[in-house]
């Protein structure tokens, strides 16, 4: 774990704070550090542990807006889809997108095949720059013979055929947040976790600092900065700050289901035929295959009063259950097949109780020195993963033109990620899965490359010290003790939850077993001095995160 120094923070005087660490703040601190200014990052919990977590690991192209000719959103979604294909190659990957085709006006194979043409040109250069081997193709239609042959249980839906287009796939969002905020450290930027911002500090309707209380000690500091943005988004508490005639944000809960079958092989979007009071009788939605089980979403419902802890309700789940199992005919999923159930906070329209909210359709960056606030506060509501980047340097360049410094141009776009500089994709795999292959089988070579990038070699050397670094972690066939040392000491660790939700992913799916949690919670201990009472606290915590999943009474 870094060194938690808030002393020596309050001595410095800093360009940008940025408070809240999911993918917007996270980006933002990047763009802010690769720019030559002075950053802070703080996180109240966690590193992407809230909205940012909740998501269909889809990074998409913008094919979507081309059905509302919205050819600014589409070309930026193609080029924020480029970006993370070529600085995080080992963390996104193209994924095959389809959906069934119809014999009407709108969904007919020519129509269909007409705009994908269009999309086609429009996406020109998508693969300008990105590795052979994470290139999108070309976007087109199939015919019902190959429809069936590649997935059999479309036929039910006596479709006319498919069009199909490709996206990438974040398998590991938690990683990707987490490379932004350790590639911002790397250029110096000041980035920790546990660290609630609790007050601006203002002097003549301008920014001076921030109180920031470390969430380890419970002590409070006063940290000096020209500028703070916010990242928070729902949980902004800054909104006062602005002029009172401005209404306050709407927000609409975003819903996923982590399902353990694999429906297809590729992402598939299908219409639902259940009629309901809180959502739309035909609304699609995505099953998206995710490491041999399935996400299926999103859907969106009015958020309770409370941001503190989004969560979906019993009624929630059974609708969801509801629109899922009628996406196909004899498409079976009960309580028992969903592993986890992932919900955050997106701004929506304004509210409307008679339908199912809606999200607005672009990210808003506020400079509240215009709506009558304080000069130096900035906010940002941001609505899409893809995209985050995009308005992370959007808001650095407006901030930077107000504060009146001059930087550097942006080099986000093109500079590889913490563990993404592999050079050639394939060739890269393939030499490390030779050099490496005497001590470790392929499939875990591959899967240290799919997570951590170019820093497998820091793994493997902890390996080749200590030889029992090596083993598995008990209770698993997935994770190596060398994995837990190695984000221990170079990735802000903090709980147990911070370890298998978001370090190495075991409780992405599902609770690990007893002798797993037992274990990951020793060994944690014993390297952060924890006592016994807190190390219970922290298995407590982690079990708690797992509400039951009652069967439905329906």
């Amino acid at each position: 774990m870094g060194l938690r120094d808030f002393d020596t923070l309050q001595t410095k005087h800093f360009d940008i704070v940025v408070v809240g660490g999911g993918i917007y703040g996270a980006t933002m601190a990047w763009e802010a550090a690769s720019r030559g200014l002075s950053v802070a990052l703080f996180e109240k919990q966690d590193f992407g542990h809230a909205t940012s977590a909740n998501s269909l690991k889809m990074i998409h192209g913008g094919i979507r807006y081309l059905q509302q000719l919205d050819l600014k959103r589409l070309r930026e979604s193609v080029r924020e889809r480029r970006t993370l294909l070529r600085i995080a190659p080992h963390l996104v990957t193209p994924i095959q997108c389809l959906f069934p085709t119809q014999n009407t006006l709108t969904e007919n194979r020519v129509t269909v095949e007409a705009a994908f043409q269009l999309y086609n040109c429009l996406s020109w250069d998508r693969n300008q720059e990105i590795d052979p081997g994470r290139h999108i193709p070309c976007a087109g239609t199939m015919n019902r013979k190959k429809v069936r042959e590649m997935i059999p249980a479309l036929e039910k839906l006596h479709c006319s055929g498919a069009g199909y287009w490709y996206d990438a796939q974040a398998h590991n969002t938690e990683r990707l947040i987490l490379s932004f905020v350790c590639s911002a450290r790397s250029e110096g930027a000041s980035t920790f976790n546990y660290a609630p911002v609790k007050t601006l500090l203002k002097k003549d309707a301008k920014v001076k600092g921030v109180v920031v209380c470390d969430g380890l000690s419970n002590k409070s500091y006063e940290i000096q900065t020209d500028s703070v943005i916010d990242c928070t988004g729902p949980w902004s508490k800054w909104h006062s700050e602005i002029n009172d005639k401005i209404a306050k944000p709407v927000f609409a809960k975003a819903v996923n289901l982590v399902v353990k079958k694999s429906f297809f092989p590729c992402a598939v979007a299908l219409k639902t035929r259940h009629k309901s009071e809180n959502a739309s009788s035909s609304r699609q939605l995505f099953i998206a295959p995710w490491k041999n089980q399935s996400l299926i979403g999103t859907w969106y419902f009015p958020p309770e009063d409370s941001a503190e802890h989004v969560s979906s309700t019993e009624r929630e789940l059974d609708e969801c259950l509801q629109q899922a199992n009628s996406l196909l005919p004899g498409m079976k999923i009960d309580r028992g097949d969903i592993t986890a159930v992932h919900a955050g906070l997106l701004p929506a329209e304004a509210e409307n109780h008679t339908a199912e909210p809606r999200l607005k359709n672009k990210a808003h960056i506020v400079d509240a020195s215009k709506q009558s606030g304080p000069q130096g506060l900035f906010l940002v509501q941001g609505i899409k993963f893809t995209t985050a980047r995009a308005v992370a340097e959007s808001t650095i360049d407006l901030v930077c033109h107000r504060q009146g410094k001059r930087v550097k141009k942006s080099e986000t776009d093109s500079r590889p990620l913490y563990g993404g500089k592999l050079g050639q994709v394939a060739p890269y795999y393939q030499s490390k899965k030779k050099y490496y292959s005497d001590r470790l089988e392929v499939k875990k070579i591959t899967h240290l490359i799919d997570n951590y990038g170019t820093n497998i070699d820091v793994i493997m050397a902890y390996i080749e010290q200590d030889a029992s670094l090596g083993q598995w972690v008990p209770g698993t066939t997935e994770v190596l003790i060398a994995e837990l040392v190695f984000v221990l000491e170079h990735e802000m660790l903090v709980t147990l939850s911070d370890l298998l939700f978001r370090r190495i992913d075991l409780g992405a799916f599902a609770m690990p077993n007893q002798k797993t949690i037992a274990f990951c919670a020793d060994f944690l201990g014993k390297r952060l001095h924890w006592d016994e009472d807190k190390q219970l606290e922290n298995i407590n915590t982690l079990i708690a995160s797992y509400p039951p999943l009652h069967q439905s009474s329906h």
